[in-house]
């Protein structure tokens, strides 16, 4: 996990004591979701509940901290691509990365997703990340291989429909999101020869009930 960098004239200590509760957010969201209550995370870390409090008033604090450090983590995949000499590659490469980011981390999903004070996190994740995926897209049909009518928009509504039906099939097909985004993946293509072999297999019918029984977010 990147290292959050510590508040200006943060004490040693302190500042250990606070990246051992983000990192023990970042496990327990990861597990649980984010209604994780601070004094689970202060006994997963290690420290007292009055030091969690110390380092962060509430848990919107510290959540607010964690998904700054996804976002920068996510830009900077975004980032990465735009340096692939094939900008499909590049374009293809970036979501998929940020997709295996998001996957089997129930917490992540919600604060990229905006499941939890949507308006303002969603704000700073339009902020950074969409002028980066407007380049990729950009790219990419200059190159004539995305689709001219795909906008940077499209991108966190595809993302969310995907991510939807990962937090589902997951516990029972973990890889079952590829087979997804592969289908969406044929739907943004300018051109090809046939459908895209799907790299999983679908699901079951003894599966499909429990899938969809799942609570959702």
């Amino acid at each position: 996990m990147a290292t959050s960098p510590a508040p200006r004239g943060l004490r040693a200590d302190a500042e250990r004591n606070r990246q051992r509760l983000l990192d023990a957010a970042a496990e327990l969201f990861a597990e649980r979701g984010l209604d994780v209550p601070l004094p689970d995370i202060a006994a997963h870390a290690g420290v007292g509940v009055a030091t969690a409090y110390r380092r962060f008033p509430d848990r919107d604090a510290l959540v607010d901290e964690l998904f700054d450090q996804r976002l920068g983590v996510v830009v900077d995949m975004a980032r990465e691509g735009l340096e692939a000499d094939d900008a499909w590659d590049g374009f293809v490469g970036t979501v998929e990365s940020i997709l295996e980011h998001m996957s089997g981390n129930l917490g992540l999903k919600q604060l990229m997703m905006g499941e939890v004070r949507a308006g303002e996190r969603q704000a700073r994740l339009r902020a950074q990340l969409l002028p980066v995926m407007a380049e990729l897209i950009a790219r990419a049909q200059r190159e004539g291989k995305l689709r001219p009518d795909i906008a940077p928009t499209d991108m966190p509504i595809l993302n969310m429909m995907i991510t939807a039906g990962m937090h589902l099939t997951q516990p029972t097909a973990p890889d079952h999101w590829r087979r997804m985004f592969a289908i969406v993946l044929d739907g943004l293509r300018t051109n090809r020869d046939a459908p895209t072999p799907l790299p999983a297999a679908p699901l079951d019918v003894e599966e499909l009930p429990t899938v969809m029984s799942r609570p959702r977010f």
